[in-house]
């Protein structure tokens, strides 16, 4: 069985991971600085509520 939780802050560096490759599926420009910044900014602000399985 699958544990599905919401990401937290604690989860940045992987969420970061996991969104740059996303990043790069779509748009093949490598930039871990963009998703490192972006991530915790949303997750701080409750703008994103993100899922981790």
């Amino acid at each position: 069985m699958t544990n599905i939780q919401q990401a937290t802050s604690e989860n940045i560096e992987d969420i970061t991971a996991l969104f740059d490759e996303y990043k790069v599926f779509y748009k093949p420009k490598y930039d871990i600085n963009s998703a490192a910044a972006l991530i915790p900014e949303r997750i701080t602000k409750s703008d994103s509520v993100i899922f981790l399985a």
